[in-house]
């Protein structure tokens, strides 16, 4: 035995209880005052004799809470709550990728119509309201990777529809009486268009995003850039439908304006 074995023997046995008890005291007194005592300290305490386990999470409970985690998407990456079907968010995420197809589709068959009638099928206000949607969206709202080449693609496709504004709007503007000025300069009216409709899909997606909870009912499990109570769905729902109205609306009177469907058909509205 070592020399401190025999002094912790050779004390009395009433000293060395009262030694133990006053120890047990102050961890206890510790313990309340700083209640992250035993998450901070080591793994055991030394009590006399004695060592005293403290909780530590396990492995399984550590992997547990970093999977619960998620990463941030326009979406996709949601949560549901828990009496929420499983099929939710797939069912969801099939519907958007079978939408972003048929837009694809859209404003392929609405250049090769432009190209085919010489004039442009998307009118400039609507065009300009969604380019500039799509931007936004892009480069700032979107984060899971099949939404962002979504959207993405649309704007590659946006080309096609721009350039026959661009080449055929001077002539479809000519008969326009008092607004054929919009059709010489038709390059700089689209142009401020573009600018205006950014930084209204900017300055809303932005307010909408400065504090958690936009919106309406509850957004437990909707996450954006890492922070829950963001919903970048109802966001986009908001955002897109208003350019939707425009496009419908601005459609339609350039029908009734024009006379004839160039640049469109049934087929693809």
């Amino acid at each position: 035995m070592s020399p401190s074995n025999f002094v912790e023997v050779s004390q009395p046995r009433t000293e060395k209880k009262n030694h133990n008890v006053n120890q047990l005291d102050n961890l206890s007194q510790n313990t309340i005052a700083n209640p992250f005592l035993a998450i901070c300290a080591p793994e055991t305490t030394a009590l006399g004799s004695k060592q005293f386990a403290l909780p530590q999470p396990g492995l399984g409970e550590t992997k547990s809470l970093l999977e619960t985690t998620p990463t941030a998407a326009m979406g996709s990456s949601d949560i549901p709550p828990a009496h929420s079907p499983q099929w939710l968010i797939p069912l969801h995420t099939a519907l958007l990728g079978i939408g972003v197809l048929l837009w694809d589709a859209t404003y392929i068959l609405m250049t090769r119509r432009a190209l085919a009638t010489r004039t442009y099928g998307m009118p400039l206000l609507a065009l300009a309201a969604n380019v500039s949607w799509e931007v936004v969206t892009v480069f700032y709202v979107c984060e899971a990777p099949l939404e962002t080449f979504g959207f993405l693609f649309w704007l590659l496709l946006d080309v096609g529809l721009v350039y026959t504004t661009l080449k055929y709007g001077e002539e479809n503007w000519r008969s326009s009486g008092g607004w054929s000025w919009v059709g010489r300069r038709i390059g700089w009216v689209f142009s401020a268009l573009l600018v205006l409709g950014g930084i209204g899909n900017y300055w809303f997606a932005s307010w909408w995003l400065a504090v958690e909870g936009r919106g309406s009912g509850t957004k437990a499990g909707k996450w954006w850039r890492g922070r829950e109570g963001y919903d970048t769905t109802e966001l986009a729902f908001w955002s897109a439908g208003v350019s939707q109205v425009v496009l419908s609306a601005c459609s339609l009177s350039m029908l009734t304006s024009r006379g004839h469907s160039g640049g469109t058909s049934y087929t693809i509205w």
